[in-house]
């Protein structure tokens, strides 16, 4: 329990884990508690994968019950940092009750414009809370959401029999074949048009 732990020691855990033949291993952590506080974040959104002509929003919230804190948003693929249309502030600054015994909650969602990421990537998005003034006694904390950007069907080919033939009176039979996907986005329709 956080409220027990003294600031001046440190605390090693340890886990110990057993097999059923008697063999067994451990881990350790060692944790030191700070005097201060800590910035909570949460992104509360369920979203995993979305499709790149869809609006995002992600809900979340920055909690502290030691004062003013700043809020940003940001992303990366494959680590690196990379641009994202925002319809909302990036960043903000919230003034808080800075009292000692309230908790400020702050809610601080992203909504992202559609057709602003590309399809086919996994664009990681990270929410920091900073205190607004930096001080040794109050950690930063942030959240991130991993979101794979639907990409379409792909692999596939259109063939048709016979390859020639007269209008009106050959039928023509029409083969989509090959097409792939994330087995989550099965089963797939078909749309043939002509002109």
């Amino acid at each position: 329990d956080a409220d027990t732990m003294n600031a001046a020691y440190i605390y090693i855990f340890t886990a110990r884990v057993y097999a059923s033949d008697g063999r067994s291993n451990e881990a350790l952590v060692t944790v030191q508690p700070l005097v201060g506080g800590v910035i909570y974040t949460v992104i509360s959104s369920t979203l995993t994968k979305v499709n790149p002509d869809a609006k995002i929003l992600l809900d979340s919230s920055i909690e502290s019950s030691t004062g003013s804190v700043t809020g940003a948003w940001s992303a990366r693929i494959n680590g690196v940092a990379t641009s994202f249309s925002a319809l909302t502030p990036v960043t903000t600054t919230f003034l808080a009750v800075a009292d000692g015994v309230t908790t400020n909650t702050f809610s601080f969602p992203l909504k992202i414009a559609a057709n602003s990421l590309d399809a086919g990537t996994t664009v990681t998005f990270r929410l920091t809370g900073s205190p607004l003034v930096a001080s040794d006694l109050v950690s930063s904390g942030y959240a991130e959401i991993a979101l794979v950007i639907n990409a379409p069907p792909s692999g596939g080919y259109l063939s048709v029999l016979p390859a020639a033939g007269f209008e009106f009176t050959t039928d023509f039979a029409l083969f989509a074949q090959g097409w792939t996907d994330d087995a989550s986005d099965y089963p797939f329709t078909y749309d043939f048009t002509y002109h």
